[in-house]
């Protein structure tokens, strides 16, 4: 039986690949407490992206990312742009799972081995990547309404520290500073969901690209949002800023009442369930490319090989939580746009030429 998701399941991953690293690490800080508008900003840039998106995978309904590529460009100069995000898809899942280690060997295991915590989430990735995708739609659906839960009742619990002027002054900073940040959560994370393409073809049939990749965005930019005021309001910028995992920092100084505490230990867990859903999509997204390129017909075949180049790119791409942060802050644009953008873009501008000149031929 052909391997299927519905929209449902579809929504919920893009939740939880928009929710894993950027709550992590934190995104688009330059505003300091103006940075929630630098995060409305990048919601709304983010609309046509997501639009192109989605209109490519109407174009050709039933078909990857990888499929419409080799469709448009035939097997020479697709197999160079497959090739081409492959690299970026493979990338971007060694820095998620950095990205995690680094999270939890500064908050909770530092004397923790490297190579041991990369792999035993490696083999859970792995697993779900093997499995029927309907298995990974699934497991989307439970752990998007567990962490929307606990997003919303850590931002219920956190009221008795809500300070308002942690907001003040408002528009203290430059329309380009504001712009700035809003650039960052343009690429980081909304601009990833072009990750999401190569699993167009598990698409039901029927699926409307535009309602899932709208929902998507605005269940995730609520989330974001929520979580944004969260640590404004009860830490603030200050605190924020010396701070490299900001709602690990917010939910410690949750408190209700003399027996419930220690909340943060809940936001890890939510936290390494939606790092390992984004990454197993990456995986996913990656293998597919590889069983493209190299004319494999069952992808699954491959897919413990590639979950190891993953795993040794996690660990070489860089050494410590301060390369982290220079990679986030200084080169995270220029390097995403070419994938993000440039290359959709021209995805898109071929398969709508194409698309019209059939129209006209018949």
């Amino acid at each position: 039986m052909k391997e299927m998701i519905s929209s449902k399941q579809i929504i919920s991953l893009i939740l939880l690949f928009v929710f894993g690293t950027s709550v992590v690490i934190g995104v688009g800080f330059d505003a300091h407490q103006d940075s929630w508008m630098s995060l409305l900003i990048a919601t709304i840039f983010s609309v046509p992206l997501l639009l192109m998106y989605a209109r490519l995978l109407m174009l050709y309904p039933g078909k990857g990312l990888f499929d419409i590529i080799e469709m448009l460009f035939g097997k020479k100069a697709g197999k160079v742009l497959i090739a081409i995000m492959i690299w970026y898809y493979l990338f971007l899942g060694g820095l998620v799972l950095q990205n995690f280690f680094q999270f939890i060997s500064v908050t909770t295991l530092p004397k923790t081995p490297k190579v041991l915590i990369m792999a035993l989430m490696m083999l859970v990735v792995i697993y779900l990547g093997r499995s029927n995708i309907s298995v990974l739609g699934k497991w989307g659906i439970v752990i998007s309404i567990t962490i929307v839960i606990v997003v919303v009742l850590t931002f219920i619990f956190s009221i008795g520290n809500i300070d308002i002027n942690h907001l003040l002054p408002i528009f203290e900073h430059s329309p380009k500073t504001i712009l700035k940040g809003a650039v960052k959560m343009y690429v980081f994370p909304y601009a990833e969901l072009i990750t999401i393409l190569p699993l167009a073809s598990f698409f039901k049939k029927g699926t409307n690209s535009y309602k899932v990749f709208m929902y998507g965005l605005l269940l995730s930019s609520i989330m974001l949002i929520t979580i944004q005021m969260r640590n404004l309001l009860t830490i603030g910028f200050p605190l924020m800023e010396y701070s490299f995992f900001s709602s690990y920092t917010a939910a410690r100084i949750i408190e209700v009442g003399d027996f419930f505490s220690r909340i943060e230990g809940v936001i890890t867990i939510n936290l390494l369930f939606a790092v390992i859903t984004k990454t197993a999509i990456c995986l996913i997204a990656a293998t597919k490319g590889m069983s493209k390129l190299f004319n494999i017909k069952n992808y699954k075949d491959i897919i413990v090989p590639v979950g190891l180049i993953i795993l040794m790119l996690s660990i070489i791409v860089y050494q410590s939580i301060f390369e982290m942060e220079e990679f986030k802050d200084k080169y995270v644009v220029i390097y995403s746009i070419p994938f993000q953008f440039i290359i959709p873009f021209i995805i898109w501008i071929t398969a709508e030429i194409k698309k019209k000149s059939i129209k006209v031929t018949n």
